[in-house]
């Protein structure tokens, strides 16, 4: 989830695009900024141009997508094989089984029957 996260911070100043800002000052003499002019007020325009300077093509768009679609994938096995670690690892694992905050050690059983389950999620994250 993380790492989703991380690549949407990523990829959130490519969705902003350029465009024109009005700046006034109000008869009070405070100064504001908007993307639509006001009226009857003397405006100073100003043109804010993108990083990008051309939009991407369909093709490049497409593989864009394709390669962020690559990196959740692989952060999702990566985060599901390191849950098959802890499970089958000699250490005792906790969880909170019971959604009371109180995290309980795992027995044998519940720890095959979670092993299990993210042996599943492992299979469906890291097919291509």
């Amino acid at each position: 989830m993380r790492i989703l996260t991380f690549i949407l911070i990523l990829a959130l100043p490519a969705l902003c695009h350029a465009g024109e800002v009005y700046k006034w000052r109000d008869k009070n003499g405070n100064i504001h900024y908007s993307d639509v002019e006001p009226p009857k007020q003397q405006t100073e325009r100003k043109l804010i141009k993108s990083k990008t300077e051309k939009p991407l093509t369909a093709e490049e768009q497409a593989a864009k997508e394709k390669a962020a679609e690559a990196a959740r994938k692989a952060a999702a096995c990566e985060f599901a094989q390191s849950r098959m670690k802890i499970i089958t690892g000699s250490s005792n694992v906790t969880m909170d089984l019971n959604n009371d905050g109180t995290p309980e050690t795992l027995t044998p059983a519940q720890r095959a029957a979670q092993a299990e389950l993210i042996k599943a999620e492992v299979t469906v994250q890291c097919t291509k």
